[in-house]
């Protein structure tokens, strides 16, 4: 409990994020060991009566956060010696182990391995490896649910493992029947699995009573006016033990970071705000770049809260990826369908002055998914014939897409190959019974939303070919995409095609995605030189609208 004068408390309130901006005279402040290492820096400049007892106190924390420091830089370091407390039935690897125990030491984690090396186990080891981790609470993709229950029971088979089948929270223990009626009895589980849509009505129930989180595929989080990521950083908030896990931990401009490790270690970078002010440059349209993505990448390690390593580095190198880009030609009767409805918008995007920002936004959007969309659908048949003779040469396909119309288009054309889906519109159940079909080979080909796989495994023990029929905005999806067939188990090189056209929007998406990806490499890999500075376009938007209209010069005059 600290009092001070106003100017003091107001530099409280400031270093220390977790004291509530409604208090006033007395301030309570959790006595943890990062507080009492810097309520010791603080009353250097601010010397304050202190009773001997909670002098005592702090300089105890003081002192076990530092030796904290020390052990996490040498777990960094390779010298790590702990075993997990509970009996494993598949023993994890070294680097998975280093992270488990950095996680343990620091309280708070971002595993960035690549992908494919087993992060689901490095995060069930994290929550074995010390006493005191348990209730644990994972929360992951709606269709990586049962996945991660087969993958702890897999690992630890003693833990018991509970799957909410509703986003409303009720009694954790097990129904069993007592007459006519159902009742719960039973123990409480050990970890509770929850997919990030059922994290709002969950998270005011198991703050408090959690003792660990582990965030799979974080980049879920990366919005923090979302409802998940307020219920995800509220739980953070109530653990002892937070592990995120992603390759590719951010989708878009490196703005992301803030709220991702927002939920890792609350307050790491400060408030949004301050977050931007001082590590980010605006890029237009409310988007911020990070200035200088090595410094950000080097400060997350060099703070033990990120850990990332490549397949090189834990010598688990695969067959190699070959990324193939090819044009295709396109049918021009879906383009010349939208050219009205773009071309006025289009015209109205560059001429906009002073416009309603929300409105500008909405033109924007309407304009960027019309075409889109016909462009997917101007080059689904020649995707669809592409598509064909990879099945007929090498085998199974794994074919990408974003739009439903375009996927009518694939399956009147490669229907007869039989198609397994596993877009937006299944349930986790469906999804997990069309990758079945897939991996059984009753299906050639299996038609993927960009955005519904990531974390999806065991296709690579029956394909090695993906072909990216759609382009998405973000590289870091196409990653992910490959990720899917290049990992553990993979014995062939994998071939990724990206069939792509110069008319409609692929031109400038490419442009678009390789920026974002600068800022995702820049801090994930903060030493690799091979990193280069893209210009930046803030008006990506505007670029594709003269594009059109540049393409389009005739029907402009007339």
């Amino acid at each position: 409990m600290i009092e001070a004068l106003p100017h003091v408390s107001l530099r409280m309130k400031h270093i220390f994020q977790r004291i509530g901006t409604h208090q006033i005279g007395r301030m309570l402040i959790a006595a943890t060991e990062e507080t009492g290492r810097d309520l010791l820096w603080v009353l250097q400049r601010y010397p304050m009566d202190i009773t001997a007892d909670a002098e005592a106190l702090m300089r105890r924390l003081a002192a076990a956060f530092e030796r904290r420091e020390r052990q996490a830089e040498e777990i960094q370091l390779g010298n790590y010696t702990r075993q997990p407390c509970r009996t494993m039935a598949l023993p994890p690897r070294d680097y998975q182990l280093q992270a488990a125990a950095l996680a343990n030491t620091t309280g708070a984690l971002l595993v960035a391995d690549d992908l494919g090396l087993g992060k689901t186990a490095t995060g069930i080891t994290a929550l074995v490896l010390e006493e005191g981790r348990f209730p644990a609470l994972v929360v992951t993709l709606t269709h990586l649910v049962e996945q991660w229950r087969a993958e702890i029971e897999r690992f630890v088979p003693g833990l018991r493992v509970f799957v909410p089948k509703v986003g409303t929270a009720h009694d954790l223990r097990a129904k069993v029947r007592q007459g006519r009626r159902k009742v719960h009895e039973g123990p409480l589980p050990d970890v509770v699995v929850l997919n990030y849509a059922k994290m709002h009505g969950w998270s005011e129930a198991l703050a408090g009573w959690v003792q660990s989180a582990i965030f799979d595929e974080v980049q879920e989080l990366r919005h923090p006016t979302s409802a998940k990521y307020a219920a995800c950083r509220h739980i953070a908030g109530s653990v002892g033990m937070t592990v995120a896990l992603s390759a590719t931990p951010t989708y878009g401009y490196g703005e992301e970071w803030w709220s991702v490790m927002d939920c890792v270690r609350p307050g790491l970078l400060g408030t949004r705000e301050e977050f931007l002010r001082e590590w980010c440059t605006e890029v237009g349209d409310d988007k911020w770049k990070v200035k200088d993505p090595r410094a950000l990448g080097s400060y997350l390690y060099g703070s033990g809260v990120a850990i990332r390593r490549r397949r090189a580095d834990v010598k688990r190198e695969l067959p190699p990826v070959q990324e193939v880009w090819h044009a295709i030609d396109c049918d021009a009767t879906p383009l010349r369908e939208v050219e009205a409805s773009a071309m006025q918008l289009a015209h109205a995007i560059l001429n906009a002055q002073g416009e309603d920002r929300k409105k500008l936004r909405q033109m924007s959007s309407d304009f960027v998914g019309a075409l889109r969309q016909a462009t997917g659908l101007a080059k689904a048949p020649h995707v669809a014939a592409f598509v064909r003779m990879l099945v007929e040469q090498n085998g199974n396909v794994v074919l990408y897409g974003w739009h439903r119309s375009v996927y009518h288009v694939w399956e009147k054309a490669l229907g007869d190959l039989g198609i397994a889906w596993y877009t937006g519109s299944e349930s986790g159940s469906a999804k997990h019974k069309e990758a079945q079909r897939f991996k059984s080979g009753e299906a050639k080909v299996l038609i993927m939303s960009l955005r519904s796989g990531a974390g999806l495994d065991g296709l690579q023990s029956v394909c090695n070919t993906v072909v990216i029929g759609e382009l998405d905005w973000s590289p870091q999806v196409h990653a992910q995409a490959i990720g899917r067939l290049a990992r553990d188990g993979q014995t062939d090189p994998v071939f990724a095609y990206f069939l792509w056209t110069d008319d409609g929007s692929d031109l400038t998406m490419r442009a678009v995605a390789d920026d974002k990806h600068m800022q995702l490499v820049g801090v994930r890999d903060p030493l690799d030189s091979l990193v280069e500075e893209a210009e930046v376009d803030p008006d990506h938007v505007k670029r594709l609208a003269e594009a059109y209209l540049g393409r389009h010069k005739g029907a402009a005059r007339s």
